[in-house]
């Protein structure tokens, strides 16, 4: 019969002696060891029936020996030993698979009826070791199925915050701010690019979380809108650049790496959205997917936004020319009004009227009117400033609102106006029309003006000065002099 070969690992020479001899004296084949390398190395290499190893051995613990001993399918079982015996760290080892935990010295009575214990019952031992191991194995499955359901959750719970963020707001430029900060949060790149498509008339909006240089945006935005699949929405120069910044900190060169995915609402792609990465992306697949479903979101939020811009835009502008229709220049006027009040700064404004317009139409037609009246929108637009604002008031009447700016600057602005319209001419059948303007110019600088209606009335009747004077001409408030309230006109004619 087979000798039983039997492994002592232990660091203490004198105790790991006697042990040997013990076991040797009882006819045990015995080898020892005293570190970790070494007793692995037995146990790749040699037969062995039962492994006795104290628990103090250095980068050695019972726990990895035994991992060991499962890992490489061995008929083995072991006996733990322990300078201080410890019921819970004993408890740890024999669940772990251990046979026995014992106290060191290890005496003969204790160790030998272990040994002939451990032969006896070596099978069931290895059974109730490979349900213990089943047992842990389907604790750390459910441990992981646990932790898999808390991340799912986790997700659902951040996509419905997402969700709650986007429907406060809608404004385009805090949703893609909103998306921006969320991505940012959840994967960590160097830089977020949002490219909304919605109109190729009204070009296309590419929104930075970070601050680049324009020609570098602009690179990036046009190969974000290639990789996307996104064409004939015109080239790189019809890119609206809106920085929704996170940091102050500037990007000085284009991360080396992207993921892109298209925006898509109403079944339709309307833009992309650009993580863009120094390193390369770790975005793993359950990640894609709760980043699939953020995009969704935010194509929907911003299409949300766009189409109550452009219903806002169609409210507040006047369809023909496409300046600021009559509700808005009051609303607007007014507010100009009161900060003239409250800061002390001058806000002037232009009336204008076309001359004779009325004979446009009898000769040409309704048709060729609007022309006439879309041409003089073209001109006004051409010359107002960025902070002027243009407005069709009337039939044939329009006006300007130039904030922070007196009577002398805005006869220039006035002028421009003529100036413009004398270089655009409409072509109406077999003429061409040059359409002239009379304008009458006010600012809130004359004493006599307490309201906004004050305004209006003043510089509207320098504008039928200028009609009466001979039309194609400026008139301004200094052309006019006040009579008695109550008679008459309030202002009247030098």
């Amino acid at each position: 019969m087979t000798a039983t070969s039997i492994l002592v690992v232990d660091s203490d020479s004198r105790h790991r002696d006697y042990l040997v001899n013990i076991l040797i004296s009882n006819g045990f084949e015995t080898i020892a060891c005293d570190d970790r390398e070494q007793a692995f190395d037995r146990l790749a290499t040699t037969r062995l029936d039962m492994v006795i190893m104290d628990d103090g051995v250095n980068n050695l613990t019972p726990e990895t020996l035994l991992e060991e001993i499962q890992r490489l399918d061995l008929d083995t079982f072991t006996a733990v030993m322990s300078n201080s015996p410890d019921t819970a760290r004993g408890m740890k080892w024999m669940l772990a698979g251990a046979f026995a935990y014992l106290a060191k010295p290890v005496s003969p009575d204790a160790l030998l009826p272990i040994i002939r214990k451990g032969q006896e019952n070596k099978e069931a031992y290895h059974q109730v070791v490979n349900m213990a191991n089943a047992l842990k194995e389907t604790n750390q499955a459910l441990e992981k199925e646990k932790a898999a359901l808390k991340e799912k959750s986790d997700q659902l719970l951040f996509l419905y915050s997402f969700a709650s963020a986007l429907s406060a707001s809608l404004d385009a430029e805090e949703i893609a701010r909103t998306v921006a900060k969320a991505v940012a949060a959840l994967f960590g790149p160097d830089l977020v690019l949002i490219l909304g498509a919605f109109d190729p008339q009204q070009g296309l909006r590419l929104y930075t979380d970070r601050r680049l240089r324009g020609d570098l945006v602009k690179g990036l935005g046009h190969e974000l809108m290639l990789e996307a699949g996104l064409t004939g929405h015109g080239g790189q120069e019809r890119f609206r650049i809106v920085d929704v910044s996170q940091t102050e900190k500037p990007l000085e060169h284009a991360p080396l790496n992207r993921h892109v995915l298209p925006l898509v609402a109403a079944g339709k792609k309307c833009g992309a959205l650009g993580l863009f990465f120094e390193d390369p992306s770790q975005i793993d697949g359950d990640r894609i997917v709760l980043l699939e479903s953020l995009a969704l979101q935010a194509a929907q939020a911003l299409l949300n936004a766009y189409q109550h811009e452009q219903a806002l835009n169609k409210a507040a502008h006047d369809a023909l020319t496409g300046l600021a229709n009559r509700r808005t220049f009051d609303e607007v006027l007014k507010r100009e009004f009161e900060r003239s009040v409250r800061y002390g700064a001058k806000t002037a404004l232009i009336m204008l009227d076309l001359d004779r317009f009325k004979s446009v139409n009898d000769r040409f037609g309704h048709a060729a009117g609007d022309e006439v009246l879309k041409a003089v929108a073209a001109a006004l637009r051409k010359s107002v400033r960025t902070t002027d604002m243009a407005a069709r008031i009337g039939g044939e009447e329009f006006a300007v609102i130039l904030p922070s700016t007196g009577q002398d600057k805005a006869l220039k602005l006035a002028r421009r106006i003529q100036a413009n319209l004398k270089l655009s001419p409409v072509h109406l059948g077999d003429i061409w029309l040059k359409q002239t303007v009379s304008q009458g110019v006010a600012d809130t600088a004359v004493n006599s003006i307490s309201s906004v209606g004050d305004l209006i009335k003043l510089a509207d009747r320098a504008m039928y000065l200028a009609k009466e004077q001979g039309r194609n001409t400026i008139r301004s408030a200094s052309d006019l002099t006040t009579i008695e309230p109550g008679r008459g006109n309030r202002y009247a004619c030098r």
